[in-house]
């Protein structure tokens, strides 16, 4: 368990880095936007989001979201490991 949460934070803290260091990490939501836009320029939006978070807190949920997946992915495995060691030599 340890170590899944290590490998989360780890991961968490990489996208952030990654996402706040200036590179260029378009989302595909802004990417789909632009092709939109692009496309149709009359179009109107039929729904606006309820909350919208600054850059930074994009990044946040972004790198946090990778965090769980990252714990998530890891206890998989530990467990996976742990489940063949119980298994009988064939």
């Amino acid at each position: 368990m340890r170590r899944s949460l290590l490998l989360g934070g780890v991961v968490a803290a990489v996208v952030f880095l990654l996402a706040t260091a200036g590179g260029d990490l378009a989302g595909t939501d802004g990417q789909a936007v632009a092709e939109i836009e692009e496309r149709s320029p009359t179009y109107d939006r039929w729904a606006t989001p309820a909350w919208a978070p600054d850059a930074t807190g994009e990044a946040l949920l972004f790198a946090l979201q990778g965090g769980v997946g990252a714990v998530l992915l890891g206890r998989y495995l530990d467990r996976l490991r742990a489940s063949d060691g119980d298994a009988p030599d064939a």
